[in-house]
Order: C-alpha cells, then sequence, then structure tokens
C-alpha cells in the first residue's frame, strides 16, 4: 500500500510539472537546453574550428609550430589533438612576430583543448635594450653641413 501512494505521488508531481511547462510554453517564454549528443558534438566541433579559423596566434617550440585557440593572462590552449604535450621553453607569435618567451607546463585538458599555465611569461623585445640613458627629448640626429 505504501508503495501505491509513492507511485501515485510521484505521478501527480511528474503531471504537475509537465503541465506547468506546457502552460509556460503556450506564453512562449520556455526554452529547453537539452541537446542529443550528436547535435552537441557538432556544436563543440563547430566551435573548436571557428575558434582555430579566427586565431592568429602561434606557439613554436623546437622549429614546430600549433595554433593557439585561446590566449588568456594566465595561459593559453590548443588543440589537443593536434599538438603533442607541450612542456618548457616556447615563444608565442602573433603572425611573424614574437609576442612573449614563456616557461609553460600542462594544467588541464577540457572540450578537447589542452591548457597550459605560464610558469615565466617575458614581453619580447624586438631591438636591444639601451647601455645609456636616453634623454627624452634628445634629437634623433644631428644634421649639420661641415664643408
Amino acid at each position: 500500500m505504501q508503495l501505491q501512494k509513492f507511485s501515485d505521488l510521484h505521478k501527480l508531481f511528474i503531471f504537475r510539472q509537465h503541465k506547468a511547462v506546457l502552460d509556460r510554453m503556450s506564453w512562449g517564454t520556455v526554452m529547453t537546453t537539452y541537446l542529443p549528443k550528436e547535435i552537441q558534438d557538432g556544436l563543440d566541433a563547430a566551435r573548436a574550428r571557428d575558434l582555430a579559423r579566427k586565431s592568429r596566434y602561434r606557439v613554436s617550440m623546437n622549429e614546430q609550430t600549433y595554433k593557439i585557440l585561446k590566449l588568456t593572462e594566465g595561459g593559453f590552449s590548443v588543440d589537443a589533438e593536434a599538438a603533442p604535450h607541450l612542456r618548457g621553453l616556447v615563444d608565442i607569435f602573433d603572425g611573424a612576430r614574437q609576442l612573449y618567451q614563456c616557461l609553460i607546463v600542462a594544467s588541464s585538458e577540457e572540450n578537447g583543448q589542452m591548457m597550459y599555465e605560464y610558469k615565466r611569461n617575458t614581453v619580447a623585445a624586438d631591438k636591444a635594450p639601451l647601455d645609456f640613458y636616453r634623454e627624452p627629448n634628445a634629437p634623433i640626429a644631428l644634421l649639420g653641413d661641415e664643408r
């Protein structure tokens, strides 16, 4: 008898939930977030393709380069299938211009992306540092005519 009461209460609860959903649907305010697995996998693959297509950033290690899918302050992510397990000193490029020289370590893998964190991140300079003080208002060059 107890089991029958529980079953009836459960059915009543489910019926009320469905009725509430149907009522809200008639108002046009309910959206479901459930997607079949095939559709979710397709959306994830399309999102990853879009990230790879839009990315200008590359990571270089041992003469090999890999596309960076996401670049943040604390690290970056690459496609887990395309890149091997990176570790150590790498260079990060924006096209042909070097941005950083980094010491990295792998942190996690999620959604087909391998996440790496910086242990050290140094901004790359395009010219050598000066070994003397340059006056802020110093002329760039001296032009003169000594004949």
